[in-house]
């Protein structure tokens, strides 16, 4: 049988703190749940799942949450969750924090989906299993694909290049 692979991109390579890491593979196993309770919704399917994208943006770039980064770089536990910070924000461009907090945890999040992509893949028995495999790797572009680009770019000396997304989109003939 031919294999198809997942691979890691150079730049998310290194590891993210286990707090984090174990923060998202719990929000990636809920996240698969929601996903699959919204496409039971027979009305109308992309506008469930988009919601159920929406939901994991708002808790990846801002929502409430247990674990932080504090000003040194060290993963802390807020106690009550009443002293967790909130920080409203849905996207890259509005969220009030830190870009490097931001990129440890995008690279949390890209290493568990990943992985979790990675072990389904190696338990597929046919090549159509291992493709909807490497459709798995989705969740974090779609969650996070902002703070991976930038983190990645950040990462590398080199001069980036803007576009805009209807000028990338025209050139390579998605619609």
């Amino acid at each position: 049988m031919v294999c198809v692979e997942i691979v890691k991109l150079s730049c998310f390579a290194e590891e993210a703190p286990r707090e984090l890491l174990e923060e998202w593979k719990m929000l990636y196993n809920e996240y698969r749940q929601d996903m699959q309770s919204s496409l039971q919704n027979e009305a109308d399917k992309n506008a469930a799942a988009d919601e159920v994208i929406e939901k994991y943006k708002r808790i990846f770039y801002g929502q409430t949450r247990k674990y932080y980064l504090s000003e040194a770089g060290d993963v802390y536990t807020s106690g009550k969750k009443e002293d967790w910070p909130v920080i409203e924000a849905v996207d890259f461009h509005t969220t009030k924090k830190k870009k490097e907090h931001l990129f440890v945890e995008a690279r949390a999040l890209y290493q568990v989906v990943y992985d979790y992509a990675e072990s389904q893949r190696r338990k597929a028995s046919s090549i159509k299993e291992q493709q909807s495999a490497i459709r798995l790797c989705g969740f974090a572009w779609r969650v996070a694909g902002t703070a991976l680009c930038a983190l990645c770019i950040s990462s590398r000396a080199e001069k980036p290049m803007l576009c805009s997304e209807s000028a990338f989109k025209e050139m390579f003939g998605r619609t």
